[in-house]
Formats: C-alpha cells, sequence, structure tokens
C-alpha cells in the first residue's frame, strides 16, 4: 500500500503569516492507520454499498440490454468517478464527509506542501472540487486498492 497520496489543489490555499502570503499547491494525506478505524469504516461501507448499488444496476442494464463493450470496459476507475457513484447511492454524504474531516484531522495525517498540518482555518479554505477530489483519491487508493488486493 502507499505511504500517502498528494492532491493538487486546483485552487491554491492561501495563508497570509507576518503580512507573506504562503500559496499551498499540494494536500498531502498518509495512509491509513488503525487510529483512524473508526472514519475509515464509514468510508469503507459507504464505499461497498454505493458499488453494491452499482453492480445491481449494472445487472439490470445488462438484463434489457445484450451489448457488450468489453473491448471499452476499464478495471481503471478514478477518484472522481467514485465520488460521482458516492453521491448517485443512497450515502448519507453528509456522514460521509464528516468522516473524511475526521481523518483529515488526525494528527500528522494531511499537510498542505508537507509544510503546514490540516486545520480548520485551512480545510474552510479547500473547494468542493478539491475536497471532493482528495476523499476520491483517498477512498481509491487507500479502500478500494485495499478491497482489489483482497479480492
Amino acid at each position: 500500500m502507499q505511504e500517502e497520496i498528494i492532491v493538487s489543489l486546483e485552487n491554491p490555499i492561501c495563508l497570509t503569516v507576518s503580512g507573506n502570503e504562503n500559496y499551498y499547491r499540494e494536500l498531502v494525506i498518509k495512509a491509513p492507520t488503525s487510529k483512524h478505524q473508526k472514519h475509515y469504516s464509514v468510508l469503507k461501507s459507504a464505499l461497498l454499498k454505493a458499488l453494491n448499488n452499482n453492480e445491481k444496476n449494472e445487472k439490470t442494464n445488462n438484463d434489457e440490454s445484450k451489448q457488450s463493450d468489453d473491448d471499452n470496459k476499464s478495471d481503471a476507475i478514478t477518484g472522481e468517478q467514485i465520488v460521482l457513484l458516492l453521491m448517485m447511492a443512497d450515502v448519507d454524504t453528509d456522514k460521509l464527509f464528516d468522516a473524511f474531516k475526521g481523518i483529515l484531522f488526525t494528527q500528522k495525517t494531511a499537510m498542505f506542501d508537507n509544510v503546514i498540518e490540516m486545520n480548520q482555518l485551512l480545510y474552510d479554505k479547500l473547494s468542493i472540487a478539491d475536497l471532493e477530489r482528495a476523499l476520491g483519491e483517498y477512498i481509491n487508493v487507500f479502500i478500494l486498492g485495499s478491497l482489489k488486493k483482497a479480492s
């Protein structure tokens, strides 16, 4: 498993310290450990529910239409696709983002440019697009990645 992911921010975070503007362009998130278990479980459960719903929908669609595009299919899924999948599923998104926030706020888990640790001020400055992309990449690499290895 990867030790960390680096999410490039579309909207860099600006923080003024002693009159100097500092722009942070990357969010570095460490791999989950047992200290993340409570929040990690919420994300994993939501992903499994969404995948199960998606599998049922695909089965229904395949039964209605027997066309196969196996040549065009890819097992690769992006973080953005995972977030879309979660948003379309019957998943409590408030609970999902609260769990991700809990992970990000765990000591030494999330840092901007490997310089400054995640805090409420910086979290509040994250754009929705950057937050969703970070969530999707986290789930893709650390949760979906571990599920693929297990199967």
